[in-house]
């Protein structure tokens, strides 16, 4: 994505600087999933992930295509989930929890973590794990929610992604989260170039400034 991909060889340099040993390049919609392939295949820090975003609503889900992606050497089965703030009628949610729950069959059947984006629809996530692959390993994205909330995905054996979001002051829900969370079950992320920083735009953002997370 732009800005990012307009100087991809400079933005990996930057982060190498930084310390960063390893990106995970994660697709979002079909058209996504060859330059992601093309990035892992060129730079050996950069990693694939493959999936359908909830945000893909008029994409098909081509199954066959998508297993034959992840089978190449991907790490993760992603970004998937759900968004029932973008999904306003029960059809629309009906349609992201099959995709999403096919996805997650998906990544059990090929032993893959799951990356996961979830908004406004915490429960049904939830339960379509719970269901579908009680235990399976991901991580929920960007989380920024509440101490409360974190312990629910916890609780299902999840690891939590902290990103930009915890580097502003005011950001006192997801800071708290963060003081309760286990060590061993935060992750840290940057979501370059969608989410910005305190003191920095979204399409600043690069991979060093994860740097700037973990510090907080």
């Amino acid at each position: 994505m732009p800005p990012l991909g307009d100087h991809l060889h400079e933005v990996l340099q930057r982060a190498r600087q930084a310390g960063v040993q390893g990106v995970i390049v994660p697709a979002y919609d079909r058209a996504s999933w060859e330059a992601v392939g093309e990035v892992a295949a060129a730079h050996e820090e950069a990693h694939a992930a493959y999936g359908l975003h909830p945000w893909a609503e008029d994409a098909s889900l081509d199954l066959d295509l998508l297993r034959g992606l992840l089978q190449g050497g991907a790490v993760a089965v992603g970004e998937v989930g759900l968004d029932f703030a973008t999904a306003r009628t029960p059809a629309a949610r009906a349609a992201q929890v099959s995709r999403f729950s096919r996805q997650v069959e998906l990544a059990v059947e090929l032993g893959l973590p799951l990356i996961l984006h979830c908004r406004k629809a915490a429960e049904e996530l939830l339960s379509v794990l719970a269901e579908v692959a009680p235990g399976h390993p991901g991580v929920v994205h960007g989380f920024s929610r509440s101490p409360e909330l974190a312990r629910g995905f916890l609780d299902q054996g999840l690891h939590l992604g902290l990103g930009g979001m915890l580097t502003r002051p005011g950001a006192h829900r997801v800071r708290r989260a963060a003081m309760e969370i286990p060590l061993d079950r935060l992750l840290l992320e940057t979501d370059a170039p969608a989410v910005g920083m305190n003191g920095l735009p979204p399409e600043q953002v690069e991979p060093q400034h994860i740097q700037r997370v973990a510090q907080t």
